[in-house]
């Protein structure tokens, strides 16, 4: 178990990746060293077009996480907590932003 400001990581966390944000940098790689160095296990979903990251958390599997990581640009994290939002069950999780677009005015 690892535990990184107020989060304990005794679950994998859920990245939801958007391979064509801004202006389509390929983080992955570091993103997955980081997170191996700091013994953090994970999952990605990479977003497949628009609407899919807030289909995506609307009905998966959240009480099997510790944390979102969000990695794209504005839009990527716009439709993300919109799905947190929109979920029935009303369940929260803890979320982490890369931006990773070609403005991230959000993240500014």
């Amino acid at each position: 178990m690892n535990k990184f400001g107020r989060v304990i990581y005794d679950k994998p966390v859920m990245i939801i990746y958007n391979p064509v944000s801004g202006i389509a940098r390929n983080t992955r790689q570091t993103i997955f060293d980081t997170l191996s160095a700091a013994g953090i296990e994970y999952e990605i979903h990479e977003t497949l077009g628009p609407l899919d990251a807030m289909k995506f958390i609307m009905n998966f599997e959240i009480e099997r996480y510790s944390a979102l990581i969000l990695v794209g640009g504005d839009g990527t994290f716009h439709e993300s907590v919109n799905g947190l939002l929109k979920r029935s069950d009303k369940k929260q999780i803890p979320i982490g932003l890369l931006p990773n677009g070609s403005g991230d005015d959000y993240c500014a």
